[in-house]
């Protein structure tokens, strides 16, 4: 079963004791919510800037505990013009895991998926340094350089409105990049061998969290916090005492 299940169950479990209840499609919403704020809290406040730059503080592989907590949402995505893997829209990458496959335009242009935050590598095939990402005040005096235009071995990318441009001329771009949490879902379905009775869990149907097991009290406690379970602080209170005592 996912964890989605016993999160449900040990939380379920904890309200009963004050006759309170949760129902699965709300507990989904808690827990979606719970999740989004703890990753923005270990990616970087967006709301914050750096003195004299217009851009988000991002932690993540600057501390190695920001770096370890945000590794479950470490995704790869690869663009290109091959029509066989375009087709399947994706590739076998190492560890039996698949990245998806995107096409990059004959102009270089690429659109990011939709789970998209944050770059956390680039490469090209023939590269001979790290990409460089233009600001939009280089983009021109960089494409009319005579002497370090982007080409092969120095590919270069240009933030383009709808997503990115690649240039340089290579046929094909690497990315990793931060994604975000998905939107987890608790699925209940009618009990087969009892119409009547209790719906019973539905494993296939539910969508699981990317959070290891470790992040559950963090996940709980804010849970608890989400204003449309509509918790009284006393009883938010008196749970959340409950969870550090047993440990959770």
């Amino acid at each position: 079963m996912k964890r989605v299940y016993y999160l449900y169950r040990d939380l379920t479990q904890m309200l009963g004791k004050y006759r309170a209840y949760i129902k699965p499609e709300l507990f989904a919403d808690a827990l979606y919510f719970a999740s989004r704020g703890l990753f923005d809290e270990y990616y970087g406040n967006t709301k914050e800037f750096r003195p004299g730059k217009p851009l988000p503080r991002v932690a993540y592989q600057v501390t190695t505990s920001v770096t370890s907590a945000l590794h479950p949402f470490l995704r790869e995505v690869y663009w290109g013009r091959d029509a066989a893997k375009l087709a399947a829209g994706f590739v076998d990458i190492a560890g039996g895991q698949k990245a998806a496959y995107l096409l990059l335009g004959d102009d270089g242009r690429l659109m990011l998926p939709p789970d998209w935050v944050h770059p956390t590598a680039w490469d090209t095939l023939g590269a001979v340094e790290d990409l460089q990402v233009l600001d939009d005040n280089e983009v021109t005096t960089t494409k009319r350089s005579l002497i370090a235009p982007p080409d092969l071995e120095h590919p270069m990318i240009e933030l383009v409105q709808g997503g990115c441009a690649l240039l340089g001329g290579a046929e094909e771009l690497h990315a990793k990049y931060l994604a975000l949490p998905v939107r987890p879902v608790l699925k209940y379905v009618p009990n087969p061998d009892d119409p009547d009775g209790e719906p019973v869990y539905d494993d296939f149907n539910s969508v699981d969290i990317e959070w290891p097991a470790s992040r559950d009290n963090q996940l709980l406690t804010r849970m608890l916090a989400y204003p449309a379970l509509g918790l009284r602080d006393t009883l938010v209170q008196q749970v959340a005492k409950d969870m550090s005592e047993r440990g959770t």
